[in-house]
């Protein structure tokens, strides 16, 4: 650790700048995809400036299914005051692992609904 309390190896704010850039967030969602973490998720901005109009989140449910998330803004996904580097990216893509498992029950609500009908 240095004297800022961050991982020597891990500049202060590493995974904090950029954030509400919606690329970054992007190859984060890749990379959790890579790994098992987020498969088949995708962030989508909904205008040049996310971070003021807001995001969605769509989630490959079969071969030519697309759901699509409510618009979520990125208040929903900052990490918390003072949380960087791993930790944050942790937050992030918990949130985002939230807001696919809602995008995904909401499916299945759906199924359930028109089962009954």
């Amino acid at each position: 650790m240095n004297s800022d309390g961050h991982r020597k190896s891990e500049p202060a704010g590493a995974f904090n700048i950029g954030w509400r850039d919606p690329d970054s967030l992007r190859v984060l969602c890749e990379v959790a995809e890579e790994i098992g973490l987020l498969d088949g998720v995708e962030v989508v901005p909904l205008a040049i400036d996310p971070t003021r109009s807001g995001f969605l989140l769509t989630v490959v449910v079969a071969e030519d299914m697309v759901l699509a998330s409510p618009r979520f803004a990125w208040s929903e996904l900052e990490p918390p005051e003072g949380v960087t580097g791993i930790g944050a990216a942790h937050h992030v893509l918990g949130c985002l692992a939230e807001i696919a498992r809602r995008t995904r029950v909401g499916l299945a609500t759906i199924h359930l609904v028109a089962g009954c009908l």
